[in-house]
C-alpha cells in the first residue's frame, strides 16, 4: 500500500472513529452565530421591501426564514436548559425585531409589495409567540435569576410598540384596501394569541411557589395595561373610518368591527364602539 493510500485509508478510520467532531454539539454562540446571519439577511429583505424590489425581497425574506428556523432547532439542541432558554431568547429577539419592523413599513413600502411585507409579518409574529411559548414553559424549569430574566423578555417583545404600528398602519389612507383588509384580520390573530401566551403566563404562576409569583403576576398585569392602551388607540381609529362605528360596520377595505372587538374583548378590554 502507498504511503497516499495509506494516509486516506486512516484518515477515513479517523472520521468513522470520531463521527461526533464533524457534527458537534451546538452551543450558544453558534445559535448567535445563525441568529446574525438571519439578521443580516433580514435587513436586505427590508432594504428591498422600501425600494419595492420584489424578487430581492422574496429572496431576502426566504433567506432569512431559513436561517431563523435553523437558529432555533440549535437553540433546542443547545446543552443545559439554561442555555437553551439563553440560546432560544437570542433566536425570539430576531423575531419580534423583524415583527417590529415590517410592522412599522407596512404600510409605507410601495403597493405591489405590500401583501409580502404582510404575510411576512404573519410569519414572523407566528414564530416569535412560537418561541415565547417555548420560553413560557422553560421558565417554570429554570432557576430564579434566569426565570425573571425570561419574564422580562417575554414583556418586553409584547409591549414594544408592535401593535400600536398596526393599529396605526390599518388607519393609513396609503394602505390599500385589500392589505387594510388583510391586516386587521392579522390583528385579530395576533391578539387572540396574546390572549393564549396570558394564558400560559397565568398558568406559570400556578407552579411556582408564592415568593416566586410576583415577577409573573407582574409582568402579566404590565401586558394587560399595554392592550389597554392598544384599544384606545384602535378605538380612535376604527371610529374616524367613514364607515361608521357599529359592531358590525366594516373598516375601510375590511373585517367587521366586531371581529376586532372579539379578538381584544377576550381582555376584558372594552372600546367605546364595541356593544
Amino acid at each position: 500500500m502507498t504511503k497516499k493510500r495509506l494516509i486516506g485509508v486512516c484518515a477515513a478510520a479517523i472520521c468513522v472513529a470520531f463521527p461526533a467532531a464533524a457534527s458537534a454539539q451546538p452551543d450558544v454562540r453558534d445559535v448567535a452565530q445563525k441568529v446574525r446571519s438571519a439578521d443580516a439577511a433580514f435587513a436586505l429583505a427590508q432594504q428591498a421591501a422600501e425600494q419595492g424590489n420584489v424578487q430581492e425581497l422574496l429572496a431576502a425574506l426566504r433567506s432569512e426564514q431559513k436561517l431563523a428556523r435553523a437558529a432555533y432547532r440549535k437553540a433546542g439542541q443547545v446543552d443545559g436548559i439554561a442555555n437553551v432558554a439563553r440560546a432560544e431568547r437570542k433566536v425570539a429577539v430576531h423575531y419580534d425585531g423583524s415583527f417590529n419592523t415590517l410592522a412599522a413599513i407596512v404600510d409605507q413600502v410601495p403597493a405591489e409589495v405590500q401583501p409580502i411585507v404582510l404575510e411576512a409579518l404573519g410569519r414572523s409574529s407566528a414564530a416569535r409567540d412560537e418561541v415565547i411559548a417555548s420560553l413560557t414553559e422553560l421558565a417554570g424549569r429554570l432557576p430564579a435569576q434566569a426565570r425573571e430574566a425570561v419574564i422580562s423578555a417575554i414583556t418586553r417583545m409584547q409591549t414594544d410598540g408592535d401593535l400600536e404600528s398596526i393599529v396605526s398602519a390599518i388607519g393609513n389612507a396609503r394602505l390599500n384596501a385589500a392589505t387594510r383588509a388583510d391586516l386587521s384580520e392579522l390583528l385579530g390573530t395576533i391578539t387572540a394569541r396574546l390572549d393564549d401566551a396570558m394564558v400560559r403566563l397565568e398558568g406559570l404562576v400556578g407552579q411556582l411557589p408564592p415568593a416566586a409569583q410576583a415577577p409573573v403576576a407582574a409582568a402579566i398585569e404590565i401586558v394587560n395595561n399595554h392592550l389597554g392602551e392598544v384599544a384606545e388607540i384602535l378605538s380612535g381609529v376604527l371610529g374616524s373610518l367613514p364607515s361608521g362605528s357599529g359592531p358590525t360596520s366594516l373598516p375601510v377595505g375590511g373585517l367587521p368591527v366586531g371581529g376586532l372587538c372579539e379578538a381584544l374583548g377576550g381582555f376584558g378590554i372594552p372600546l367605546p364602539i364595541c356593544p
